[in-house]
Order: structure tokens, then sequence, then C-alpha cells
């Protein structure tokens, strides 16, 4: 009897002692199916934002897809994901109705002004954006954007990776494909995992209005150039985005499926 008080003292304190430390949940993933949810009939938004419609069926599954993709590529138990600037923040909204800011983070830092950002600036940002379990945690950090060039995460990671506490980082770059332009991306990945977009075509257009301008968490941010301070009231719009894209995944049956076979997912 002893020995079994013993060892629940020891599975107690072994598990205050984690929750003390800020230690990442094991399963940073919840299954959000809701038994007699409906999602938007076919063809319908599911949303309007600033008079603009958003999410018909064919839209959503593409960020349903898009998201998932990363998921499958980088399992939620072993790795955070980061959006870096707006572009990636449809995926990131999507992988946030799934595990809030246990799971993926918005990082404001515009790639048009890549090169005017100093490494010591980064620090103030780390901290308040990317959650102190992760940064103490093995896992690794998947930097995110959908970009043409690559140029915000070539810029970005390496001046943010001294403030990462060692943590491995990968740059996940959705290639998207601009009609009558030249795919750089592509044509060069170099140290980049590229994902091509042509089974989510709707990842294409996030880089443009209405999604950069509307859906974003934040506002076009320049870190050392525009004050952190700026920052502190999210956009009232992404959280309606969100909220969108939720009415699809409570009534998503293939979601859940998808979910149920990937490790750092809890159980129902």
């Amino acid at each position: 009897m002893r020995s079994i008080l013993r060892f629940g003292l020891l599975a107690l304190a072994l598990a205050t002692s984690a929750f003390a430390g800020g230690q990442a949940a094991a399963h940073p993933v919840k299954r959000i199916l809701k038994q007699g949810a409906v999602a938007p009939a076919e063809g319908q938004f599911a949303v309007t934002i600033s008079s603009k419609g958003f999410l018909d069926s064919a839209a959503y599954k593409d960020i349903r897809n898009a998201s998932l993709h990363l998921l499958k590529q980088y399992s939620p138990d072993k790795h955070y994901f980061v959006g870096l600037g707006r572009d990636g923040a449809a995926l990131v909204a999507f992988l946030q109705n799934l595990g809030e800011k246990d799971l993926a983070t918005n990082f404001p830092a515009s790639s048009n002004s890549s090169g005017s950002t100093q490494a010591s600036v980064l620090a103030a940002y780390v901290k308040r954006f990317i959650p102190e379990h992760v940064l103490s945690s093995d896992k690794t950090i998947v930097f995110i954007d959908a970009t043409r060039t690559g140029r915000g995460l070539a810029y970005y990671v390496p001046q943010l990776q001294p403030h990462l506490n060692g943590r491995p980082v990968v740059k996940a770059a959705f290639a998207i494909k601009a009609s009558g332009k030249i795919d750089a991306l592509r044509n060069n990945p170099g140290d980049f995992h590229v994902i091509h977009t042509e089974a989510f075509p709707e990842i294409n257009k996030l880089p443009w209005s209405p999604y950069e301008s509307i859906v974003s968490e934040y506002p076009r941010h320049v870190p050392g150039f525009n004050d952190i301070n700026d920052l502190n009231s999210p956009r009232p719009q992404y959280q309606q985005f969100r909220e969108g894209l939720r009415l699809h995944m409570e009534a998503d049956v293939e979601l859940d499926h998808q979910l149920s076979t990937l490790a750092g997912v809890a159980a129902e």
C-alpha cells in the first residue's frame, strides 16, 4: 500500500513539475466534430467580413486540406506552427481552431520590409507571440508563409533563431502560383520545404485582397519600425474568420477522420 502511495505521489509531483515548468501539452490538437452541426450550404459563404463573403465550401476545403497537409508532414506532438506575417493567417486560424495558441500563432513581420529589422528587436516579439512552453520543449518550430519568393522566411527566420532556445526550425513555404510571373521559389527551393498549391488553389489568393487586408489577426507590421504596442488589440475580423471556419469544421466528418489518424490529437 505504501509503495502504491509513494508511486502516486511521485507521479503527481512529476505532473506538477511539468506544469510549473510550462511543458507543452502532449495532445495539442482537439477534435471538434459536433453532433447535429450543419455546414453552410454548397456555394454559400460561411461569413461576411467588411462586406466580403468568405469560406464557401470550395474555399473551406482548400484551407482545410492545406492545413491537414501541414499536420501530416509535421505531427503536432513534435512541432509548433508560426505564421509569418499576414499571408498565412487563414491557415493559422484553422490550426488555432484545433489547438489555440498551444498549436499555432501569428507572428507579425512584413516581408515587404525584409532587411529593416535587427535580430535584437525580435526578442520581445518571440517572448510575446511564441509560448514559453514551446520554447522550453523539444519541439521543432515550423514557420509558414504563402509566398512567391520566400523573402520573409529567408530574412526573418535566421534573425529569430537566436531567441528560440536552440529549437530547430523549418521554413515551410506554400509556393503560390502567380499567373504570368516567374515562380522563383518553385524553381530554386534552397532550404525551404516548398509546398505546391495545385491541390488547394485557394491558397494562391492568400497574399492579396481580400485575405491579406481583411482576415489577418494583426495589421501590417515591421518589427523595429512599428511599435510592438500597436499589436495590443488583435483585429476582430480575424476572430470572425475563425468563427466562419468553425461552422464548417464542427460539421466536417472527413476532417474528424483525418485528425483521428494523427499523433498529438486528443481522444474524443
